[in-house]
C-alpha cells in the first residue's frame, strides 16, 4: 500500500510501517508529512481564531444590551456563557471542517473498538488520579510564584452564585466541552498525525491541549492528561474511554464547586480527602491495568522506529502554522504571569 498520509486509507490510530525502511525521507514524502502537520496547525489557528471572533461579537451585542457585567474581576450568567460557549462554537466549526476536508467520518470515533467495561473503569481512575497529583502540583508552583511576587491574576475572578450558573456548569463541563474538545483533540488532530508516527501524535496532542488552556496552571493538566487519554484512545481504538475520564473529572470538581456555594467547610474537606487518596489509588489501578493488559493481548502501542523518528519531530518542528499557534499560546500563558 503506497503511503501518501491520507486520512481515511489507514485502520484507526496506526502509522504507516513501510515493506522496506528508508530511513531517510525524500523531499516529496518531506512535503506530504509536512502537509498532515500544518493542517493541523491551521485547525488550531483556525479554532483560536474563531474563538476569539465569537467572543468579541457575542459580547459587543450582549454588552449593547446591557447584559454583560461590565468588571473584568467579576463573571455574571452571561460573561460566562460567552467564556463557555465560544471555545465549543469554534471547536464545532473547525470539527466540521475537518471532517470535509478529508478526515474520519465522526462516527468513527464513537465505536468501543477495543475498550471493555474494566478498561474504562482502570482508565476513569487512573485519569483521576493524574488530574489530583496536577492539582498538587498547581499549589506547589503557585506557593512558589507568590514566595518571588508572581501570580495568576486572570484566574482570579468571582463568579456569580445562582442554580442557573450551577446548571450552566454542569451543562459546559460534563458535556459541551469533553464532548468537543474530544473530538478535536483525540479524534481530528490524533488521527490526522497517527498516520505518520502514533507516539509522537499522542505526544505532540497532548502538548496542544495543554497549551489550548492558555494558562500555565491548566497546561499541567492539559498536557499531563492529554498524554494518558491518548494513550487509551490508541490503546482501545476508541474515543469513548478518553470522553468519558474528562467527563468524570469535569463533572467531579463542577460539583465541588457547587456545593462549595452551599457548605465550603465540608466541600474543602472532602475535596482534601479526595485529592490526596485517589493518587494512591490510581497507582494500584495502574498496576491492575498493566497487568491486565499483558493478559487481555490487547495490541500494545505502535512502534516508534527509526522510519517514524526521521519523520515525526524534525518535519513537524518545520511547519510554520505550528509554530504560529505555539507561539501565540505561550506568549498568553506568559502574559498571564503577573507580579502582585
Amino acid at each position: 500500500m503506497q503511503n501518501n498520509y491520507g486520512y481515511n486509507n489507514y485502520n484507526g490510530y496506526q502509522p504507516y510501517y513501510p515493506p522496506v525502511s528508508p530511513y531517510e525521507p525524500t523531499l516529496q514524502e518531506k512535503k506530504r508529512i509536512k502537509s498532515v502537520y500544518s493542517s493541523c496547525g491551521w485547525l488550531l489557528l483556525g479554532a483560536f481564531g474563531i474563538m476569539m471572533a465569537v467572543a468579541l461579537v457575542w459580547m459587543g451585542i450582549w454588552d449593547s444590551m446591557g447584559l454583560m457585567s461590565g468588571d473584568p474581576n467579576f463573571y455574571g450568567f452571561y460573561d460566562t456563557i460567552v467564556s463557555y460557549f465560544s471555545p465549543t462554537i469554534a471547536t464545532i466549526i473547525v470539527i466540521i471542517i475537518e471532517r470535509y476536508t478529508g478526515g474520519e467520518r465522526l462516527k468513527s470515533y464513537f465505536s468501543f473498538g477495543d475498550a471493555t467495561g474494566g478498561f474504562i473503569l482502570l482508565s476513569v481512575v487512573i485519569f483521576l488520579g493524574i488530574q489530583a497529583a496536577c492539582i498538587i502540583l498547581q499549589s506547589i508552583i503557585m506557593t512558589g510564584f507568590d514566595a518571588v511576587g508572581l501570580g495568576f491574576p486572570s484566574l482570579e475572578y468571582e463568579q456569580e452564585e445562582s442554580m442557573r450558573m450551577a446548571v450552566l456548569g454542569i451543562i459546559t463541563s460534563s458535556v459541551t466541552a469533553p464532548l468537543f474538545e474530544e473530538l478535536f483533540f483525540r479524534g481530528c488532530l490524533l488521527s490526522r498525525m497517527s498516520k505518520v508516527s502514533t507516539r509522537f501524535a499522542i505526544f505532540a496532542t497532548a502538548l496542544f491541549f495543554g497549551l489550548w488552556h492558555q494558562n500555565l496552571l491548566q497546561f499541567i493538566l492539559g498536557f499531563a492528561g492529554g498524554l494518558w487519554l491518548g494513550y487509551i484512545t490508541v490503546k482501545s481504538k476508541s474515543m469513548i474511554p478518553s470522553l468519558i475520564c474528562h467527563i468524570t473529572a469535569n463533572t467531579f470538581i463542577e460539583c465541588i464547586a457547587i456545593y462549595e456555594q452551599y457548605d465550603e467547610i465540608t466541600a474543602n474537606n472532602i475535596f482534601n480527602v479526595w485529592i490526596f487518596s485517589i493518587p494512591v489509588i490510581a497507582i494500584i489501578c495502574a498496576v491492575i491495568f498493566l497487568k491486565w493488559e499483558k493478559k487481555s493481548g490487547m495490541d500494545r502501542l505502535p512502534e516508534r522506529t527509526e522510519y517514524h523518528r526521521r519523520r515525526d519531530v524534525p518535519i513537524f518542528f518545520s511547519s510554520v502554522p505550528v509554530w504560529i499557534f505555539m507561539a501565540i499560546m505561550l506568549l498568553t500563558i506568559i502574559s498571564g504571569i503577573e507580579p502582585v
